[in-house]
């Protein structure tokens, strides 16, 4: 009886901190220029598991637009997301940009590559781990960051954000403009 009100109690925290985490988030998500210089730092520079198992360099993203999805399977707003993430990908691949998604506290690759399917994402997809988190400062799910070019954080936008199709294309378009006046 004791381990299981200690379960019990274990189960009931888990599911307030997370529906906490969103909650909150999703309420006021936030478009603001990245400020942290260490995040800045690593933007493109790391590696993850993709959903074969295999090492993904993100410096091979150098030279593109990319927005760095950061999200999980228990997330909603995350899952609300994919519709617009995918439209995102599809209509800006002309403008060398690509999105690409993170999944973090989200089970091992193939459990990713399972869910993944179902929810027929056509976007690069990897798996994340506590260390991304951290490096990147991650309060709340989702998180995206859009990265120019020159592999740096241009703007980080958190939680549900509402306008995020029309945002990031005005972004993408204004970061391909300047760097075609150069």
């Amino acid at each position: 009886m004791k381990i299981t009100v200690h379960l019990l109690a274990l189960i009931i925290g888990i599911f307030f901190n997370a529906e906490i985490c969103v909650s909150q988030v999703a309420e006021k998500a936030q478009s603001k220029p990245a400020d942290n210089k260490n995040v800045n730092r690593l933007a493109i520079n790391f590696q993850a598991i993709d959903l074969k198992g295999k090492t993904f360099n993100a410096n091979s993203l150098k030279g593109k637009t990319v927005l760095l999805d950061i999200w999980a399977v228990w997330c909603a707003p995350c899952i609300a997301a994919f519709p617009t993430l995918k439209k995102l990908n599809q209509d800006l691949k002309k403008e060398n940009f690509e999105v690409v998604g993170v999944a973090v506290y989200s089970g091992t690759y193939q459990d990713v590559r399972k869910f993944v399917a179902k929810h027929n994402l056509d976007y690069k997809i990897v798996v994340g781990d506590d260390d991304m988190v951290e490096r990147f400062g991650v309060i709340g799910y989702p998180t995206y960051y859009l990265i120019g070019p020159d592999g740096k954080i241009h703007k980080k936008y958190v939680g549900e954000a509402k306008n995020l199709y029309s945002e990031v294309k005005k972004e993408v378009l204004r970061l391909q403009q300047h760097r075609r006046s150069k």
